[in-house]
């Protein structure tokens, strides 16, 4: 039977009681005397105040999450150099370090814009949520029916030409696959804990994730993170060992990715066999990795800078920063504005619509590069970050950013307030914001785009469980009554 239960103040306490804000300061300021570089320490304080302005009230720390994924992708490339000495291709090639602090500022931004948006609303239903709207075997037969419809229809839509029109529908089974994983993963962490099978299902997770064309590994290992952090607790040494793990676990497999991707790909697209194997596909990852392993730590070291260079993104609007307004005008809000007219006019009702400018057209144009464009089946982006500084400049290329993440703030607390069953509205809001909001290369349309998606997909197929398994229990219980009476 679902139970009631009122939002209440987290009573874990920290491991060591110190004032309030000594340890951020004291992180700081450390980093600054160990690498001299101020720009360093600038970008932990930005990194420890987005944390603590997006602390969650309830639930999973998502925005937090997705927040630290976008500071990574703007200031991870000074860090990797700081602990290795290694060089990545932005500190070789272009004027980096005007980026990043652009990059930064608009990262507080945008926390700055969640933090006001969540605290415009009030949280939760007024009359308490109810925890637990699925039995653990209803839920795992969801998961298993969730899982075979997704890869179904993602290989029907690969594999067979008359079913490529589906695509995009198969992507968001898939993301609504990805919710349903995130409750099994915190049913898993629910008393009785079942530490095993949460190993278990990890590794069978990535196992598949990592045969696909587009390694999914990631958002296996981050909702599963996600999952962890929600019931974490610093005084809990088994919390500590499960957070190393997934980190090391998504250090390892991306830097095997890296290394062996394109060999992959390559097969993939010249074995048509292959693509239907899930075991030749596992197989063959396991032979190609092994193989990048046995060259030796240099390829290794080369293929941890590669991937670095793939995480830090600032390369491309580094470029752009020093390009615009100096040999090309700022376009005066026209990224912005086409995306917003390009998401409110579905192409279903609006046939004769314009394309917008593709991302690597942006890329050209303002950054000055000829990257790969659609006529190599690719698409190179600079962010929506870049986007708004071509756009309006600075300061004023901070406001919509921020408006943005006030928005979202506000769509994230509404969201509490529309379901019933706390399981449910935190797998589908934590899916929703996630893949929202954690990508700082994704333009302004395509942010947008995902954004309103994945909230009227995914949310609104989790709000129709929601309701229907209210109507269940209801019906439960006139029929416990009738029987009773």
């Amino acid at each position: 039977m679902s139970t009631i239960v009122n939002a209440a103040p987290d009573a874990r306490r920290p491991l060591v009681h110190l004032p309030a804000g000594t340890l951020p300061v004291v992180a700081v300021v450390t980093s600054y005397l160990t690498t001299d570089d101020w720009l360093v320490a600038f970008a932990l304080a930005v990194l420890l105040a987005g944390w603590r302005l997006l602390r969650p009230q309830r639930g999973t720390p998502v925005l937090a999450v997705a927040f630290t994924y976008q500071w990574m992708q703007a200031a991870s490339g000074m860090f990797y150099f700081h602990l290795t000495g290694r060089q990545l291709t932005p500190m070789r090639e272009v004027d980096w370090r005007p980026e990043v602090v652009v990059a930064l500022v608009a990262l507080l931004a945008l926390a700055a814009g969640l933090h006001a948006g969540v605290r415009l609303v009030r949280g939760e239903r007024a009359r308490g949520m109810r925890e637990s709207a699925l039995t653990s075997r209803q839920l795992l037969i969801i998961y298993v029916l969730a899982t075979l419809t997704s890869y179904m229809f993602l290989e029907l839509t690969t594999s067979f030409e008359a079913f490529e029109g589906l695509y995009q529908g198969a992507v968001f089974f898939a993301f609504a696959r990805i919710a349903v994983l995130y409750l099994v993963f915190r049913r898993l962490l629910q008393p009785p804990v079942h530490l095993g099978l949460f190993a278990v299902l990890v590794l069978f997770e990535i196992s598949i994730g990592i045969t696909g064309y587009f390694a999914s590994f990631r958002e296996v290992i981050v909702v599963a993170a996600l999952a962890v952090l929600e019931v974490f607790d610093t005084r809990r040494l088994s919390h500590w060992m499960i957070c190393a793990v997934l980190g090391s676990a998504l250090v390892v497999t991306g830097l095997a990715w890296t290394g062996i991707k394109s060999e992959y790909r390559a097969a993939y697209d010249a074995d048509a066999a292959l693509s239907t194997s899930r075991s030749e596909k596992l197989d063959l990852v396991g032979r190609l990795a092994s193989r990048w392993l046995a060259q030796g730590s240099a390829a290794v070291a080369a293929t941890t800078d590669a991937a670095f260079d793939r995480l830090w993104q600032v390369y491309y609007p580094a470029l752009a920063l020093h390009r615009v307004p100096r040999r090309v005008a700022h376009s005066n809000g026209a990224f912005l504005w086409n995306a917003i007219v390009h998401v409110l006019t579905p192409r279903f009702f609006f046939e004769d619509k314009s394309a917008l400018l593709s991302d690597s057209d942006k890329v050209r144009r303002y950054a000055g590069v000829n990257v790969a464009g659609a006529e190599r089946n690719t698409s190179i982006a600079f962010g929506y970050v870049a986007e708004s500084y071509v756009d309006f400049g600075l300061p004023f290329m901070y406001l919509p950013i921020f408006l943005w993440g006030m928005v979202a703030g506000l769509a994230y607390q509404w969201g509490w307030r529309l379901f019933v069953h706390r399981d449910v509205a935190t797998g589908a809001l934590s899916t929703v914001f996630w893949l929202g909001l954690y990508l700082f290369e994704r333009s302004w349309d395509r942010s947008l785009g995902v954004s309103i998606t994945t909230a009227l997909f995914v949310g609104g197929a989790a709000l129709v469980l929601d309701r229907l398994l209210v109507e269940l229990e209801a019906m439960n219980a006139r029929a416990g009554a009738a029987r009773t009476g």
